[in-house]
């Protein structure tokens, strides 16, 4: 089990950084105005993926522990056929009345969404190298259309979304022919039905995250403010949560709780430490003066990811113990998140967001402290 950790873990180390890279050099390359587009294009397709998605690459797992891998790849199969179909059915219309980059947009949340339900056999079979790789993969061949795109064409972002779109074709292609995923249609007599329940809870769930790691930008570009100094923010604070989910993956899976807390505390006091004393130096190499104020979001967004860190075998254990309550979590979350961000933004400017952000984590802390005294008194 430390192996599986220690390999997506690396894994999610790796693409967190190919990812990162991907919005340095866009940022480096772009003018501001539109790498201002291409931050709402990339939060806006992760969100729309989310919906796409319905909740399958979570529901997945728990149905292959109550069936079997076969019902699991027909299941998939038929999702997949309902996303291209409910694509075909909106592409007149998003294309007639948001034009051609939300086209893009949408599609690259199909491909998105394909992409992370096929990987997630790699998950069922614990195949974690396979499963890292393939993220990995993707996030590296972005990384080359992206960075080839904004250094040709920076005064006109829809190239780098086209390569974005590309890259996940490529990563889609490479996963089908590694021939581990058999995908079939379900016999006349087959049915999904007492699937659906664990599939619409998990997908509330999964889009409500999506959300509210995502909805931020494009909040803040909604309201009439440049969110490009916030996305760069985001962007370099966005580490600690995809390092967060690589480790949730094994820990959906199996159930881990056995961290110590001292542990914890320690890493999460290192992550702060090292972010308040590197940010101003890290933008200046990076991005030279342009987002240079972004480093006072870029203090609070630290402390809401990393703290978020000593909760994560908590919300592992929602996952197995109680969808409900976790559904009820990630509510309360995004609704104090949106609530708040509208005054915060309007006195506050970008810097507003953060906050925001931060209160809404705080309360979702105080929600699974509460849950775990709880439970200590039964």
């Amino acid at each position: 089990m430390n192996k599986s950790i220690f390999v997506t873990f690396a894994g999610g180390l790796l693409s967190a950084i190919l990812t990162f890279m991907v919005n340095v050099v866009a940022a480096k390359y772009l003018v501001v105005a539109e790498f201002n587009q291409l931050a709402v294009f990339i939060n806006a397709t992760v969100i729309l993926s989310a919906i796409f998605e319905f909740g399958l690459s979570s529901s997945l797992i728990v149905i292959y522990k109550k069936k079997d891998k076969h019902h699991c790849e027909m299941l998939a199969s038929m999702a997949i056929v309902g996303m291209i179909g409910i694509f075909i059915l909106l592409l007149p219309v998003v294309y007639y009345y948001w034009g051609i980059n939300s086209v893009l947009c949408v599609f690259a949340s199909l491909l998105m969404t394909i992409h992370k339900v096929l990987n997630i056999f790699n998950q069922i079979d614990e195949a974690w190298g396979r499963y890292s790789f393939n993220n990995v993969l993707s996030n590296a061949v972005k990384l080359g259309f992206v960075t080839t795109a904004v250094i040709v064409y920076p005064t006109n972002v829809i190239y780098a979304l086209m390569g974005l779109t590309v890259a996940y074709i490529v990563s889609i292609v490479y996963i089908i022919s590694g021939r581990y995923i058999s995908l079939s249609f379900p016999h006349k007599n087959y049915y999904f039905k007492d699937d659906l329940p664990v599939i619409f809870k998990l997908y509330l769930v999964t889009a409500i995250v999506a959300l509210l790691m995502r909805v931020d930008v494009i909040i803040i570009d909604g309201m009439g403010f440049n969110a490009a100094n916030y996305f760069v923010a985001s962007t370099l604070c966005m580490l600690i949560p995809l390092l967060n989910s690589s480790v949730m993956a094994v820990l959906v899976k199996v159930g881990i709780q056995n961290v110590q807390k001292k542990q914890k505390i320690f890493f999460i006091a290192f992550i702060i430490l090292g972010y308040l004393i590197c940010s101003k130096w890290v933008l200046s190499l990076l991005y030279g003066n342009t987002y240079e104020s972004a480093a006072n979001i870029m203090y609070i967004l630290t402390i809401a990811f990393s703290v978020g860190l000593y909760f994560t075998d908590k919300e592992s254990v929602l996952y197995h113990q109680s969808n409900n309550r976790l559904l009820y979590l990630k509510i309360t979350q995004l609704l104090v998140m949106i609530v708040s961000s509208y005054p915060l933004i309007t006195y506050l400017g970008e810097i507003g967001m953060a906050y925001a952000v931060l209160l809404s984590r705080l309360v979702g802390w105080l929600y699974l402290i509460t849950i775990c005294e709880n439970e200590k008194k039964i």
